[in-house]
């Protein structure tokens, strides 16, 4: 709870000498317990990850989606499979989908709608700006942008732990 709070404080900027998470634009119309998160992996044991663009050159989507995990906590146990772009909004079509360097401003209601890829602009030398939108069918249920300008290229642990940030900022009570 404590960390939590620290987080929030963060974000807000109002705890003095605490670093830019780089996250903002959070948005939830539900919250989504570690239990409910572990319910939505149904039959194929993940929760399904559609991948636009890429944080930096020759960075794959198994990859992408190979390295995130939620942090400690109930939530752990929570994996995520790789699917192609507008393959998610097959059955219930709950899903994560990440739009890394977006063009335009980020859209979360047409990132949840998209049945192609999504116009992405080109990886940056440094760090990358994701969108992030866990969306059911073709509504979004929480959003949030990340623009993480610390992560080298093929830097995969710093892509790791601030992916997990994320994740964390998105589902806090997982």
């Amino acid at each position: 709870m404590i960390r939590r709070l620290a987080t929030l404080l963060c974000l807000l900027g109002m705890l003095a000498g605490c670093e830019d998470s780089g996250i903002s634009n959070v948005g939830r119309r539900e919250m989504i317990s570690a239990k409910k998160l572990v319910d939505m992996q149904g039959s194929s044991g993940a929760i399904l990850v559609e991948i636009h663009g890429a944080p930096w050159p020759g960075a794959d989507a198994d990859a992408i989606v190979g390295t995130l995990r939620m942090p400690e906590g109930p939530g752990r146990e929570v994996r995520f499979r790789t699917v192609p772009p507008g393959q998610g909004l097959i059955g219930d079509g709950e899903r994560l989908v990440l739009h890394f360097n977006p063009q335009g401003t980020p859209d979360s209601a047409r990132d949840c709608r998209a049945r192609g890829e999504l116009a992405t602009g080109p990886p940056r030398k440094s760090g990358f700006i994701v969108q992030a939108t866990f969306c059911r069918a073709e509504s979004w249920l929480i959003h949030a942008t990340f623009d993480a300008d610390d992560v080298s290229p093929d830097d995969w642990l710093a892509y790791y732990l601030r992916m997990q940030d994320l994740l964390g900022t998105m589902f806090p009570d997982a």
